[in-house]
């Protein structure tokens, strides 16, 4: 009898063992056999062309009927697989058509077109938006240091007041004092967000610093970090790519690539090699560009947002209708959600959501450059 149930045991062993190797096989080839493709397929009478780009871990489509075309984008799957609509349904109400989008791999938005143009779901007539179950969010109406908390749904908000920040989110509303005299001027502009980071210089010092503080959102402790050497308040960021800020120093002339997390910071250009730029991918540039020429990091997110007479969301060759009057400023971007202020108001916007108002500040009314981080 025993030697019946240790031979079992061995089995189930045996078993687990191998359901675990399975398991890890299966990921790893989910992993390496995931590679760009294009292909075309018909569904429901529409011609879909559906790629897909590993680099970015991203698919676009373009979906089209006769005259009319419609486009859209999933960004950070957690899957890989082919022809992922199965079912297309098509609404009519005067001027404007909406699809609906089936999959069993992801939800997909509703696709409008309206007047030949495509929009969002939140921009079209309350006819057109009954064919659909919207998703909405409670308002939450609370009041902290003057803001107005009309929505914070998950997110961290962290305003710059002169010397710290408001501190915002589903449980906590506080103060995060960091300096003893108001900070006002372009120095700002050298704070920076990285994952659960916020990147701040020691505003104290008076032309250069060799001090930061880093603020770890998701533990809310503040640390202070030395610099191995001082950056000027002339610099600049040219931006932030997989959790790392690219800052010149244009005293120094020195490119640095700078770590909150690790507390590292790296020389990657100086004036006799010249640095690196982000363009859809790694670019070496003179030294004389990055001083001289207002240069940036593009091509971070296959999602942008342009304010030109109207606000859209674009990605590919699509350029999709989002709001009608264009925000006061941009203040964040995310591959799912936009941020901005109308007035004395942060809005975000997401497909899912359309046009969410956040949090309401008279302060922003004169006063929008005042720095807004969101997590």
């Amino acid at each position: 009898m025993k030697k019946t149930k240790s031979k079992k045991k061995q089995r189930r062993r045996f078993v687990a063992a191998l359901a675990f190797l399975l398991i890890l096989i299966g990921i790893f080839f989910l992993l390496f056999r995931r590679r760009d493709f294009s292909l075309t397929y018909k569904i429901d009478g529409f011609d879909i062309k559906e790629t897909y780009q590993k680099e970015n871990n991203v698919y676009f489509f373009e979906i089209a009927k006769e005259n009319e075309t419609y486009h859209t984008i999933l960004t950070d799957v957690n899957f890989f697989a082919q022809k992922i609509i199965y079912h297309i349904e098509e609404y009519q109400e005067k001027n404007e058509t909406c699809l609906k989008i089936h999959s069993n791999k992801s939800k997909f938005s509703p696709l409008c077109i309206r007047d030949s143009k495509e929009v969002s779901l939140s921009l079209t007539s309350d006819e057109m938006k009954n064919h659909f179950v919207i998703d909405t969010l409670t308002p939450r109406n609370e009041t902290y240091q003057q803001i107005s908390i009309i929505n914070t749904h998950y997110h961290d908000f962290y305003i710059w007041n002169y010397r710290g920040f408001y501190h915002i989110n589903d449980q906590i509303t506080e103060s995060i004092s960091l300096f003893s005299k108001d900070i006002y001027d372009s120095k700002l502009k050298l704070m920076a967000q990285v994952e659960d980071y916020l990147w701040i210089p020691n505003y104290n010092s008076e032309y250069y610093f060799q001090e930061s503080y880093i603020l770890n959102r998701k533990t809310g402790k503040q640390e202070t970090w030395s610099l191995k050497e001082p950056i000027y308040f002339d610099s600049v960021i040219l931006g932030v790519y997989q959790n790392e800020i690219y800052l010149l120093d244009k005293h120094e002339k020195v490119e640095w690539k700078i770590n909150p997390q690790t507390k590292k910071m790296t020389k990657v250009g100086t004036e006799g090699k010249g640095g690196i730029i982000y363009e859809n991918g790694w670019k070496s540039i003179t030294m004389n560009k990055l001083l001289y020429q207002d240069v940036s990091f593009v091509g971070t997110l296959p999602i942008d947002y342009q304010m030109n007479g109207a606000f859209t969301k674009n990605f590919s060759n699509a350029s999709i209708l989002i709001r009608e009057n264009v925000p006061n400023k941009v203040v964040g971007k995310t591959n799912d959600a936009v941020y901005y202020l109308v007035g004395d108001t942060l809005y975000s916007y997401t497909d899912t959501y359309g046009e969410v108002p956040l949090l309401s500040y008279f302060e922003w009314n004169f006063n929008n450059e005042n720095v807004i981080f969101i997590f």
